[in-house]
């Protein structure tokens, strides 16, 4: 098993693709989410361990299932 820094760095990665994919700025995406900008860098950079209810904040601002980001996040990481 990958240690969770990994797993947060390969969650706020695949954020990231998927809030570019939307066309959102990191201010719009910020907005849309009710929080500051500076917060979506830091998960964004996967320096912040995020709890549930964040998580799904993210995933609707995202327009995706919780579960489809976790696996994307799972996917990045070999032999997770």
């Amino acid at each position: 098993m990958k240690d969770p820094m990994e797993y947060q760095v390969a969650l706020g990665q695949m954020i990231t693709a998927r809030r570019e994919r939307l066309g959102y700025s990191r201010e719009k995406f910020a907005r849309i989410m009710g929080v500051d900008t500076d917060y979506v860098v830091f998960v964004e950079d996967g320096k912040n361990d995020l709890g549930l209810s964040e998580m799904i904040v993210i995933a609707r601002a995202l327009r995706i299932p919780l579960s489809t980001l976790f696996a994307l996040a799972e996917s990045a990481l070999p032999e997770f």
